[in-house]
């Protein structure tokens, strides 16, 4: 590998997912960003792993014990599934999502987000070509779409 001190930018999957998985992943891109001194941006994390697999019809990531977050092909932005309404969403269709979730709601067409990661990185570099300067390190937080079990309420997040 090449030494850190020659990346030229950050990217990073801003959610949503889980709460302290995201705030530690982020926390760790910004403080890169900021002592490299380079441009970061948030990618949110559904649409990259439909990128990884161009043949998924929609991204799913755990909500709940009994709820999914799904982000279909051709929408912008992911909601809040029930498990029993997956079936009528979906149907048989190819889907990208976790293995661990693929397993407990029983999703036969599902194909984890292994090139996930590559994705992120390809849609910050796309970003970055766009808009140079990226996101505010000050601004730029987790996508939430609602608060975890246990938190009163959460700002959503969200890049410049």
């Amino acid at each position: 590998g090449r030494p850190l001190r020659v990346a030229t930018a950050v990217a990073v999957g801003i959610g949503p997912g889980s709460f302290t998985g995201l705030r530690v992943g982020m926390s760790l891109a910004k403080g890169l960003a900021f002592s490299l001194g380079i441009p970061i941006a948030g990618i949110p994390s559904l649409a990259a792993w439909l990128v990884a697999e161009p043949e998924a019809a929609a991204a799913l990531a755990r909500a709940g014990a009994q709820e999914v977050f799904m982000l279909l092909r051709g929408e912008e932005h992911p909601r809040v599934v029930a498990r029993t309404a997956l079936p009528e969403r979906i149907g048989s269709a190819r889907v990208v999502a976790p293995g661990e979730l693929a397993t407990a709601f029983e999703l036969a067409g599902a194909v984890p987000p292994y090139g996930a990661a590559r994705a992120v990185a390809q849609l910050g570099a796309e970003r970055l070509a766009a808009e140079p300067a990226g996101d505010d390190l000050a601004r730029l937080e987790p996508a939430y779409l609602r608060a975890p079990r246990g938190v009163p309420s959460v700002v959503a997040g969200g890049g410049s």
